[in-house]
């Protein structure tokens, strides 16, 4: 049994078990059904927090036990193939390289063409009006 209880959930379980004994005698002493349900329930408060052991965690796959061992086990479930090696990923295969080759400018639309064609022009007529002194 892996013990899947934590040291302190034992602690609780082990004051739950106390109380509900103690319950169930001083206050139903005289053996009814819920003074029996008391006492079988702390006994096995009692029982779970003395073993580390809970059924119920176990079926529900809690475990509280943050022990170093505890965590390092290997659950007892698990299946195991015999006389099976165990399976190797497969070594990845070298791509091929694909030859380089010189790419050539990919021809410019019309419009980007036009516009870096021209340069920027000016415009003196505003001048040719100016005696020309002041040009």
């Amino acid at each position: 049994m892996i013990k899947n209880i934590g040291q302190i959930d034992r602690i609780i379980r082990l004051v739950v078990g106390f109380i509900l004994i103690y319950v169930a005698i001083i206050n139903y002493a005289d053996l009814t059904v819920l003074a029996v349900i008391l006492s079988v329930l702390g006994i096995g408060f009692i029982f779970t927090a003395i073993t580390g052991f809970c059924v119920i965690y176990n079926l529900i796959g809690v475990n509280t036990n943050l022990t170093k061992f505890a965590i390092t086990q290997q659950p007892q479930n698990e299946v195991k193939t015999q006389n099976q090696p165990p399976i190797q990923p497969k070594p990845q295969q070298p791509q091929p390289q694909q030859p380089q080759t010189k790419t050539e400018p990919q021809p410019q639309s019309q419009n980007q063409a036009k516009n870096q064609s021209q340069s920027p022009t000016h415009d003196f007529s505003v001048f040719q009006d100016l005696p020309p002194d002041q040009k």
